[in-house]
């Protein structure tokens, strides 16, 4: 249960333990585990493949993703949940590792896009 804010604010910082995956959705451990497995899996490689190839931004933007993921895995192995702390309108709670993740997948989205977009 998250704790409610009898002050009203719109954000709080306090901790909140997420045993679930994103929205606090609940995965049995025996899906969850493997689909964090290859997920990390995929980071990996797509990691070391725009490294061998000199993609110096796509890279650093999938090393955002991949620190993100493993800090939520990390807090998963110690504490059987990922700790979150920013809590907003008394609903969505997140920490810096899901920042890390939003803002490298939104990132390598927006700069695939301007690669794709026709030179004017």
């Amino acid at each position: 249960m998250r704790p409610a804010d009898p002050a009203g604010r719109w954000a709080l910082f306090t901790p909140f333990m997420n045993p679930g995956i994103a929205f606090s959705l609940p995965l049995a451990d025996a899906v969850f585990w493997p689909l964090a497995a290859a997920a990390l899996g995929v980071l990996v490689w797509l990691f070391a493949a725009f490294v061998r190839r000199g993609r110096g931004e796509l890279s650093a933007l999938v090393f955002m993703i991949l620190l993100g993921a493993v800090s939520n895995l990390a807090d998963r192995l110690a504490y059987g949940a990922t700790v979150d702390y920013f809590l907003f309108f008394g609903r969505s709670a997140v920490n810096v590792a899901d920042g890390m993740i939003i803002a490298g997948a939104a990132a390598a989205y927006l700069y695939g896009r301007a690669k794709l977009r026709p030179a004017a």
